[in-house]
């Protein structure tokens, strides 16, 4: 990984032709290879048993933990999508009108929720999994699966559908920082 990082920020635009990507991956590489550490931190006793065999950490569930990391996520979306007056120009890009998106809310917030519970589980899993310890590791924790699991996805479904960019960086922004305060709560009541 250390070895596809370094040859990326060697020539970081070779690697992708759309130039708002290239500018997106100057960006970000240098952060990636800078806090590569603190998220990948090998754990010897925890990796092994004493027979040799490898096993999985066992990963207690803290309901009150994932609630609130869920109901963080519906808050950030609500002022991400509700108060945000940049959402409002959003909407054409995405292919819907004030009057579709507000029809949808009902089904839509059930949804956001439960799913923000799941999403929290999982990230949950990853920060014990990762060792991380603090806000700050948490929240790298958080941004690596955000790049590894999100962006990518969002990324690519922006360039398959042939949407604007900007749909990329509004929807991915809203899903990087939901993640980043998700991760930070999840650190702190694990």
């Amino acid at each position: 990984m250390r070895l596809l990082l370094q040859d990326l920020l060697q020539d970081k635009t070779s690697y992708c032709r759309i130039p708002a990507v290239s500018r997106m991956l100057v960006r970000v590489l240098p952060l990636i290879s800078r806090c590569q550490n603190l998220c990948w931190t090998y754990h010897e006793t925890s990796r092994s048993s004493s027979s040799g065999r490898f096993f999985m950490q066992e990963v207690h569930f803290n309901l009150l933990a994932i609630v609130a990391a869920s109901a963080a996520r519906l808050l950030i979306g609500f002022l991400w999508h509700e108060v945000n007056p940049y959402a409002k120009s959003m909407l054409p890009a995405i292919g819907m009108t004030q009057k579709e998106m507000e029809k949808q809310r009902s089904k839509g917030i059930p949804f956001e929720f439960l799913a923000g519970m799941v999403m929290a589980w999982i990230l949950a899993h990853a920060i014990i999994y990762a060792g991380a310890q603090g806000v700050v590791q948490g929240m790298v924790c958080a941004f690596f699966n955000w790049v590894g699991f999100v962006a990518v996805v969002l990324l690519g479904d922006v360039v398959w559908t042939k949407r604007p960019i900007k749909v990329f960086y509004f929807t991915g922004g809203y899903y990087l920082v939901s993640m980043l305060v998700m991760g930070a709560i999840l650190v702190t009541w694990y």
